[in-house]
């Protein structure tokens, strides 16, 4: 099993275990990994679940948190666009207004 997945990589029916069944040491001999990147991982959903109910709000997967990062930077870059461009039209009118001689009236 490779070291950086997580030990429910496989399909729930083929969990061969129940919480509290097994010894941690027990399952990762049984798993064929190290029995600290178990306490890890469940370090790691103890603190995701206390996050979680502390945050009193709905769990967004990642992929969901991944989109709406994505979406907000392009409402970014576009919103940035539209002042740019705000401002280039300001200084065109400005620039005309002012000096009768302007390329841009003729």
């Amino acid at each position: 099993m490779d070291v950086g997945s997580t030990p429910r990589s496989s399909s729930a029916s083929n969990w061969p275990f129940e919480p509290g069944e097994v010894t941690v040491s027990e399952l990762s001999r049984e798993l064929g990994i190290s029995r600290s990147l178990l306490q890890r991982w469940k370090h790691l959903a103890h603190q995701a679940t206390e996050t979680a109910v502390a945050s009193n709000e709905d769990v967004v997967p990642a992929s969901e948190l991944r989109t709406a990062r994505e979406l907000e930077r392009a409402l970014g870059r576009e919103t940035m666009e539209v002042e740019i461009l705000q401002r280039r039209a300001t200084r065109s009118r400005t620039c005309c207004t002012r000096r009768a001689w302007c390329s841009r009236l003729q």
